[in-house]
């Protein structure tokens, strides 16, 4: 049901959509449906999935054609399975001067208390259960609650430093001040607004302001 109103753009021009009623019924469980299908009909099946997970060379082909956000962003993006991250990140990677940053979930904390593990054949950090499972997650957003991350993020973000200075800019207060919170609570300790940013939102009537020194 999380994603039926996506799901019914497939089906126009001819694809069969199958829920998944097993597990929590979410990402995860989609894959592994997914990735069972293409074991039991590999002669007659070709496996595609919009997420940076699976086995090489998948997190790859979502990478490459991904990678046409980064030409437009800059660069704070929302990591679940992770193609809308990683696409986002791809033109930065290599940019010592640009720090790029992924926020998760507070139900689904892949990037900061998953560890290295295995899932859907390829290595990353996972979220584990006590017996070692994949652990149940939750997001409002769907995709979002994915228990693994790509291999690429989980080589970015493995020593991520959250006690660095770190300052949010766009064109429009709206934007960037939702941003501020969300890395805030994602353990950020020292996020600073760009003035200009701050003064558009501090424009709109309603929002929240606070008054202090800084």
């Amino acid at each position: 049901m999380r994603h039926l109103y996506g799901s019914r753009r497939y089906a126009p021009p001819g694809a069969t959509v199958v829920p998944v009623d097993k597990g929590q019924g979410r990402l995860k469980d989609a894959v592994d449906e997914a990735l069972g299908d293409l074991v039991r009909n590999y002669k007659n099946t070709f496996y595609l999935l919009s997420s940076a997970v699976g086995p090489h060379p998948f997190p790859t082909i979502v990478k490459h054609f991904q990678a046409v956000i980064s030409e437009e962003s800059k660069v704070v993006a929302c990591a679940g399975g992770g193609s809308n991250a990683i696409g986002a990140f791809a033109h930065y990677i290599d940019e010592p001067s640009v720090r790029v940053i992924g926020v998760e979930p507070d139900q689904a904390p892949t990037l900061t208390e998953g560890v290295p593990g295995m899932i859907h054949g390829f290595n990353c950090l996972v979220l584990l259960d006590e017996e070692g499972q994949p652990r149940k997650t939750y997001s409002i957003a769907a995709r979002l609650d994915y228990p693994g991350i790509g291999p690429e993020h989980s080589h970015l973000f493995h020593d991520l430093d959250k006690n660095g200075d770190l300052i949010v800019y766009c064109g429009s207060g709206v934007t960037a001040m939702p941003n501020v919170i969300a890395l805030q609570e994602s353990g950020f300790t020292k996020v600073r607004l760009y003035a200009g940013s701050w003064s558009d939102w501090s424009s709109v009537e309603g929002n929240p302001v606070a008054v202090g020194e800084e």
